[in-house]
């Protein structure tokens, strides 16, 4: 009797245990996407405001660029230390350059928040604190990438160091004509001519450095001291190999 009584709980927790787990498992789910949902929205409405204030080339008001720069900052910092995370440790090709553009938007935006809340001078309008802080913010996910590749001991694959390349020797030009041309912003100029320059240099390097690995990987040629007939090896010098 008594094992009969015991047998109806037990049957019932065991029943009830499946449907517990699986309700929770579908809050984490649903918390996590109403998260999700709610930090895109936030960043879309930040990109428009902030897009409208450029093209109109006005002062973003202080509490929107806190928000901004509190909301948008920490995902920026989250993208860009995912995105080296990616170059360090795993051997998955393309993760970092599919968070590229990411990481440049939300890195722009917080940029240009923090930039606005400081103070930029008399001598930058928004506009062009904007394009220089998306300057920054390519500059800031590239350093990451090459520093994480770097710290392993191994050359920029081709599908970052093409657009690194590509990108950064314009702006070391760019940067360096500023530098000259600009006495009041010379240090910054200087700063950022080098900061492109170096990035210059390390994506071009990887691409040399690849390309050599990959002939080296895919050559077997040789210079033989015999040549080979039906009748066997005589002697003479021959080259073999796979060109």
């Amino acid at each position: 009797m008594l094992r009969k009584r015991l047998l109806g709980p037990l049957l019932l927790c065991a029943a009830s245990a499946p449907a517990a787990t699986a309700q929770a498992d579908d809050e984490d789910a649903v918390i996590g996407a109403t998260v999700v949902t709610s930090l895109v929205v936030s960043d879309v409405v930040f990109t428009v405001y902030s897009a409208v204030k450029v093209d109109a080339n006005e002062e973003p008001d202080t509490g929107w660029m806190i928000a901004q720069t509190s909301v948008v900052g920490l995902q920026a910092l989250a993208l860009n230390g995912l995105g080296a995370g990616f170059a360090a440790f795993t051997d998955d090709e393309g993760p970092e350059l599919g968070i590229f553009p990411f990481a440049t938007l939300l890195g722009t935006l917080s940029t240009f928040g923090a930039w606005s809340l400081i103070g930029s001078g008399p001598s930058i309008d928004v506009r062009a604190r904007f394009g220089l802080s998306s300057v920054l913010a390519i500059n800031t996910y590239f350093s990451g990438v090459a520093i994480a590749t770097l710290v392993d001991g191994r050359p920029l694959p081709d599908y970052m160091s093409i657009p690194q390349t590509a990108l950064m020797a314009p702006e070391f030009l760019l940067t360096t004509i500023k530098a000259v041309t600009d006495p009041e912003g010379r240090a910054e100029w200087i700063g950022l001519a080098t900061w492109s320059g170096l990035l210059t240099v390390h994506g071009a390097t990887s691409l040399i450095l690849r390309g050599i690995a990959f002939e080296k990987a895919h050559s077997t040629s040789a210079f033989l001291p015999f040549a080979t007939t039906t009748e066997g090896p005589i002697p003479g010098l021959t080259f073999v190999g796979a060109l």
